[in-house]
């Protein structure tokens, strides 16, 4: 893993240069703060110089994706190669700002600080394509009796003040769970997801939204984590989702029909956690980036991504 090394924070790379002009920003301490911590010290990178390949990087729920498209968009285009990290979506975003990826794969929109940060670079201001779409699965050991819950009830479960902690609470014992202890687990603040389900529950106030959690790096980790604990509930891609755990049906308000996360709740945008998948470039993609761009939206493309648990972009 690399350092924070930064690069002066004033030259991009060269394989950039044909996608972006460039300015000399040093000097501009609020952005190296505010990058570093999007970034995180320990996995900072650059481009060589050398590299004529096309880096993408963010969303560990894109990258499966990202990885099975290598290869039949390296068989209809062998002089274009692709280069896939994930690391969250924040990383990502943070990476392509600063000059170090071409591409930023994303769970999430772009928020326009994050946008304008780039145009403060002197970068072309960022442009996402949907690329797909996909669900926040709220997720329970499968053993859980618990049929369904609304939003207020789940925000009252990771609420920083906790109005909900015990699943009698919800008028769901759990034989073998001590306490009857619900155990909130999360995907790190650096994920698309994260960010999506936080402000899907508190809005404005996301800072309701408890750090006193469970977090963990990928969903599959979620995912086994609750699957070993009866007292557990999370949330992950639905393309994620396992025997070993049950999707919880979610209503919008109490009162409500609550509606299970498919892909056909997905098209129909009925269920309440839906969510597109992004992939962003500085500015209008042009030359190699517009013919990988354009290709994902090939029905080939889109029928790899099928398979991995999403849903179409169209």
């Amino acid at each position: 893993m690399g350092t924070c090394n930064f690069d002066g924070w004033g030259k991009p790379p060269a394989t950039l240069h044909r996608w972006k002009s460039q300015r000399d920003f040093h000097g501009k301490a609020w952005l190296v703060a505010i990058l570093t911590w999007m970034s995180g010290c320990g996995s900072a990178w650059a481009l060589g110089e050398e590299d004529t390949a096309l880096w993408i990087r963010g969303s560990e729920t894109l990258k499966p994706v990202l990885e099975a498209w290598v290869k039949p968009f390296h068989e209809r285009h062998p002089d274009i190669g692709l280069h896939i990290q994930g690391g969250g979506s924040v990383k990502g975003i943070a990476a392509l700002i600063n000059g170090h990826g071409h591409v930023a794969a994303t769970s999430r929109t772009m928020q326009e600080w994050e946008a304008q940060l780039a145009v403060a670079s002197g970068f072309a201001k960022p442009q996402g394509q949907v690329v797909g779409w996909d669900a926040v699965a709220v997720i329970v050991h499968r053993d859980n009796g618990i049929q369904a819950l609304d939003l207020d009830q789940l925000a009252g479960i990771y609420r920083k003040h906790r109005r909900i902690a015990r699943w009698t609470a919800l008028d769901n014992p759990l034989p073998g769970c001590m306490a009857q202890q619900i155990h909130p687990l999360s995907r790190t603040t650096k994920a698309g997801i994260y960010g999506i389900f936080r402000a899907r529950l508190f809005g404005a106030h996301l800072a309701d939204m408890s750090r006193r959690l469970t977090f963990t790096r990928d969903d599959p980790g979620l995912v086994n984590r609750v699957a070993e604990d009866p007292c557990a509930i999370g949330y992950v891609s639905l393309s994620s989702l396992t025997s070993g755990v049950r999707a919880v049906c979610l209503a919008e308000q109490s009162g409500e029909a609550c509606i299970t996360p498919t892909p056909e709740r997905i098209r129909d945008r009925s269920y309440p956690l839906i969510h597109p998948l992004y992939l962003y470039t500085l500015g209008q993609p042009q030359g190699d980036l517009k013919t990988f761009l354009d290709w994902t939206l090939d029905p080939e493309a889109q029928a790899i991504l099928v398979a991995q648990g999403f849903v179409p972009a169209h």
